[in-house]
């Protein structure tokens, strides 16, 4: 392994592990959500989304605490729903997004991340191994 390739993986490598974490951490919060876990509050639409995407909202806790700003609110809501608009939702311990509190499970993008980098991780386990044994990997060589 040469100079460059070992700067990529010392760089790399902690970039890919907490993008690894923060997803993993949003798929746990998703599932808590639908089990029912997380703070009671109201979402505030402040961002329209017209498809396939998540809406940007305010978050108002219902036991009064501290409101969280600009999160997203991943459910499909009615076509005419716009800014101002309030929905039921929890915040289940996610550091991008609270959920609707009908129990639904909507992992999106954060699951395709955890799926990703089990792949990345799994092809770093094999080409480190390969590494220690002093065979060159026999791809993405």
């Amino acid at each position: 392994m040469g100079l460059k390739e070992r700067l990529v993986i010392i760089v790399m490598a902690p970039v890919i592990a907490a993008a690894y974490l923060l997803f993993c951490w949003e798929v746990v919060a998703s599932a808590r959500a639908a089990m029912g876990f997380g703070t009671p509050g109201t979402v505030v639409i402040t961002e329209s989304c017209r498809r396939y995407c998540d809406w940007k909202a305010d978050f108002i806790p219902h036991d009064g605490g501290s409101p969280r700003r600009d999160v997203d609110f991943s459910k499909p809501l009615p076509s005419d729903a716009g800014p101002g608009d309030r929905f039921p939702a929890l915040d289940s311990g996610g550091l991008m997004a609270v959920h609707s509190s009908d129990g639904s499970w909507r992992p999106g993008w954060p699951l395709g991340g955890v799926l990703f980098g089990s792949m990345l991780l799994a092809l770093a386990g094999y080409r480190f191994v390969k590494w220690r044994k002093g065979e060159e990997a026999d791809f993405f060589s």
